[in-house]
């Protein structure tokens, strides 16, 4: 299920050591404050996602917790990110970001907004590099949370992506090759909306993601993890997405029968909930009114 409306806030803009424009959208509680242990969760998008894909979760996020006018509402923090070359955030020439380069910008960002300890929630893509910065900064991240994550093997073909990048890198093909990413990209299903630079962006990322690494990674993990996957989700089938469930840490297991690959917008209030109930969010504030 999902709330009746879509919460859609104003990015706000940093910039990164480079100079480059890092967009996010802050949804911060009049009551939050960082020290004295009110949650920070960090939103990490997919490819070739941005900060509007948990446009349906925010607000399911502060309804489990009694809605942003209750006590409950105004203790949360939830950052929504577009990460370099989608939305609103910078990206410095056609070039691929690998697992590894996408988990250090987010770690960037959370030292420039000086996070100390954040709870990561990615989605598809977003969730290698959620896996990432949890295993290499594990005091930073104390909660992980998978929606319609990947596998710990490819979902896709790979080389079909490696031989498209070629003719992506250069700029004459680049352009006649924008054409048809905006068709196949609307045969796949993702919104009309998207520019031709994010469809090239999307191609270049997917074109080098390391399932090797993800897999370490997952094997590697320490933090709780909550997992929601859905049986008709036709980006990652259930069968690429269960032998994760076997390898990451214990937590919450959402398996839906229906909901596809968005399920932070088709499930937003199940998964909402369970993420609560894993955090004890509500137990928390229970206690302190």
């Amino acid at each position: 299920m999902r709330p009746e409306q879509p919460r859609d806030p104003e990015r706000h803009h940093i910039t990164r050591a480079n100079g480059l424009k890092f967009a996010y959208m802050d949804e911060v509680g009049d009551a939050w404050q960082q020290e004295s242990g009110g949650p920070t969760l960090v939103a990490i998008p997919g490819l070739p996602g941005t900060a509007r894909d948990f446009r349906w979760f925010s607000p399911a996020l502060f309804d489990a917790i009694g809605g942003p006018g209750s006590s409950g509402g105004e203790r949360l923090r939830l950052i929504r990110l577009d990460l370099p070359g989608y939305g609103e955030s910078g990206r410095d020439g056609y070039h691929a970001m690998t697992i590894e380069q996408r988990a250090a910008v987010v770690l960037e960002f959370l030292e420039l907004l000086d996070l100390d300890q954040v709870i990561l929630i990615g989605h598809s893509s977003g969730c290698t590099v959620a896996a990432e910065l949890a295993v290499k900064h594990p005091e930073r991240v104390s909660n992980v949370v998978f929606i319609a994550p990947p596998g710990p093997m490819p979902h896709y073909k790979l080389e079909t992506y490696r031989w498209l990048n070629l003719l992506l890198l250069a700029a004459p093909t680049r352009t006649l090759m924008k054409p048809l990413l905006s068709f196949l990209f609307s045969r796949m299903g993702f919104p009309s909306y998207l520019s031709d630079d994010e469809r090239i962006y999307s191609s270049l990322d997917a074109g080098v993601k390391n399932f090797t690494r993800h897999a370490h990674n997952l094997e590697l993990l320490t933090q709780p993890t909550l997992v929601a996957w859905a049986d008709d989700d036709r980006v990652i089938p259930p069968r690429f997405i269960e032998p994760l469930v076997a390898r990451v840490p214990q937590g919450p297991r959402l398996h839906f029968d229906t909901g596809g690959h968005n399920l932070q917008k088709t499930r937003a209030i199940e998964i909402a909930e369970a993420m609560c109930a894993m955090l004890d969010l509500t137990q928390t504030i229970g206690e302190e009114e």
